[in-house]
């Protein structure tokens, strides 16, 4: 009894994980688009309680969009630098995250050159090309490939 009791709680996180990136990450491709829906993004990660390095990269990315919509320059700033922390932070913890590569990538890609953040552009963009034939799970390997396209339009 305890062992079906313990797969059933294992699939069920799982599917909870799963369900829970993919909602993240359609929050994610709209965030920019308003400041409606960055926030939207942002209370949907901060309800999260998962401590793994995909999670806090996407906090990453919200600090870095919330700062489009902050007037406040001392705030951008301050936006600026702990998102930035938090994306490097996910990648020192899980370096081979192609998801994780994808996002800082898409940061880097859209942030103003002025900023100084865009030494690792080259590198993610060929580490996520080179390995994205590895990625099994189809529904992140469609998300990657659906961004890159859009990034590089």
């Amino acid at each position: 009894m305890r062992l079906v009791l313990t797969i059933l709680l294992l699939v069920l996180s799982q599917y909870s994980y799963s369900s829970d990136i993919l909602k993240t990450r359609e929050l994610y491709s709209n965030a920019s688009l308003s400041e409606n829906n960055c926030k939207k993004f942002g209370e949907s990660l901060y309800k999260n309680s998962t401590k793994s390095p995909i999670i806090k990269g996407y906090k990453g990315c919200y600090l870095m969009i919330k700062c489009k919509f902050t007037s406040n320059p001392i705030q951008k700033i301050s936006y600026f630098k702990k998102g930035k922390s938090k994306i490097e932070k996910a990648i020192k913890e899980a370096p081979y995250s192609l998801e994780i590569r994808l996002l800082r990538y898409s940061i880097q890609k859209k942030i103003p050159k002025l900023l100084l953040y865009f030494n690792e552009i080259e590198e993610d963009y060929n580490f996520i090309i080179n390995n994205i034939s590895t990625v099994k799970d189809h529904k992140t390997k469609e998300f990657i490939i659906q961004s890159l396209k859009a990034l590089n339009k």
